[in-house]
């Protein structure tokens, strides 16, 4: 399986059963990479907490707790923690060249944040 579709599945099971649902050895398997795009694509994952497109904060706010909950790669966990006191702006530039380095050519975190101010 590629690591786009093994990415897909590692998302899908997180965000409809959880991580503990999903077995350790697929958590422990997560590159920084991968959870990166995970942390890109929060808003969409957390959007049964909140809509995604209707309330920004309440979206960012949802997506950040989607994070916290199911990202498990602790250097990636660790980065996203750090963002928490930045402004918007400056937390979106920092995602923003996170997706870029890891390959990605879209960021929904970064898209919402700037679409805040």
């Amino acid at each position: 399986m590629n690591n786009v579709l093994q990415l897909r599945v590692a998302l899908v099971c997180f965000a409809t059963v959880g991580v503990a649902a999903c077995g350790d050895s697929s958590v422990e398997q997560v590159s920084p990479g991968e959870a990166i795009a995970a942390v890109c694509e929060s808003p969409r994952l957390a959007a049964g907490e909140a809509a995604a497109t209707s309330n920004r904060l309440a979206s960012t706010v949802a997506a950040s707790r989607w994070v916290a909950a199911n990202v498990t790669n602790e250097e990636v966990r660790s980065w996203f923690s750090s963002l928490a006191s930045l402004p918007p702006d400056a937390k979106a530039k920092q995602v923003r060249e996170a997706a870029s380095r890891a390959g990605l050519g879209r960021c929904l975190l970064a898209e919402t944040w700037t679409r805040r101010q």
